[in-house]
């Protein structure tokens, strides 16, 4: 049994138009938590599990100034809903980041995507 995490981007919320000098205060969060410790094999649903359901759940989380996660949705769903669902769970309950600055030096949230692969091997 794996379930798999692949890093695919991590933004504070900044204005696009931003000057170097602006840029140069702002910078994006950063992780306090590593994501492969968001979901683990041990976390896979029960019934997908006696099921042999497998798939891949894309998900964006947001998180605030606090760096805890305020929101989760799927952007790509793996066709099954509880492992969708399992997925948003863990990740609200898991994910913490240390926030960004924004170009004025101010403490940011931001958002953060990527993936689980709900997958179990080799019968």
């Amino acid at each position: 049994m794996l379930v798999a995490m692949m890093v695919l981007a991590l933004s504070a919320v900044n204005p696009a138009s931003e000057s170097s000098a602006e840029k140069s205060r702002a910078r994006p969060g950063t992780f306090k938590t590593h994501p492969a410790t968001w979901a683990t094999s041990l976390d896979y649903p029960p019934l997908a599990k006696k099921e042999r359901r497998e798939g891949t759940t894309e998900f964006l989380v947001r998180y605030g100034k606090n760096g805890k996660p305020t929101g989760c949705e799927i952007v790509s769903s793996s066709g099954h809903a509880d492992l969708d669902e399992q997925t948003c769970r863990l990740v609200k309950a898991r994910a913490r980041f240390r926030p960004g600055k924004n170009h004025e030096g101010e403490t940011v949230g931001g958002t953060y995507q990527n993936r689980v692969n709900w997958y179990l091997g080799k019968r």
